[in-house]
């Protein structure tokens, strides 16, 4: 119901209980009235209890009025609006914001799925590059062992060959700066020919 509807059905029962009030005003200055004329009892009683119901709704209705021009103004609305359209108005906005906070709902919960997916994707790029960190760590140590053990090898076959040369001419029974020194002496032991003779075959084959 409009505000304004309200107020002109208001101006009628106002009418209506001002004409009774009238009314039984008349009858009661009435200096010659009937005898079997109950108006004035019975009225009395009705006229008293409608206005006190009347005045408990103007009082509610202005009440209710003064709160509506407060809500029109707390919105800024300075054009004075008809209930119907001031709620409408409102109700309008009410639904747009429930529809807004939904969307947006939908929106941020969008964002932190795809922000978890991105995380997850780049958790796995990093354990990826961490793995393959560590494989080639690995590799580099193994290949680092291998030649530390080939050096080794080849270092031992080394002296293990001028050990026996040793051995075979002889050259830990001679003094120190004996000419007759093995450097200086053509070296004639067996040993020596059979590797001597081993390589030039090698050398041969290789040819």
């Amino acid at each position: 119901t409009k505000i304004s509807e309200m107020q002109k059905e208001l101006g009628i029962i106002s009418k209506g209980v001002k004409l009774m009030q009238k009314e039984l005003a008349w009858h009661q200055k009435n200096p010659s009235p009937l005898e079997e004329d109950c108006f004035v009892d019975v009225i009395e009683e009705v006229e008293e209890d409608a206005t006190k119901q009347f005045n408990e709704v103007e009082q509610r209705f202005e009440a209710m009025k003064k709160e509506f021009d407060t809500a029109v103004h707390f919105f800024a609305d300075d054009s004075k609006p008809d209930t119907d359209v001031f709620f409408g108005t409102l109700e309008s906005f009410m639904k747009s914001l429930r529809n807004g906070r939904r969307e947006l709902t939908a929106l941020v919960q969008k964002e932190q799925a795809e922000q978890e997916r991105l995380d997850k994707l780049r958790m796995e790029q990093e354990e990826r590059e961490r793995k393959q960190r560590e494989v080639q760590a690995k590799r580099h140590s193994q290949q680092g062992s291998s030649m530390t053990t080939s050096k080794s090898i080849t270092s031992d076959g080394a002296v293990l060959d001028d050990l026996l040369t040793t051995l075979h001419t002889g050259e830990f029974m001679r003094p120190a700066g004996s000419n007759d020194s093995p450097r200086h002496a053509k070296n004639t032991s067996p040993y020596r020919r059979r590797r001597r003779k081993g390589r030039t075959l090698a050398a041969d084959d290789e040819a």
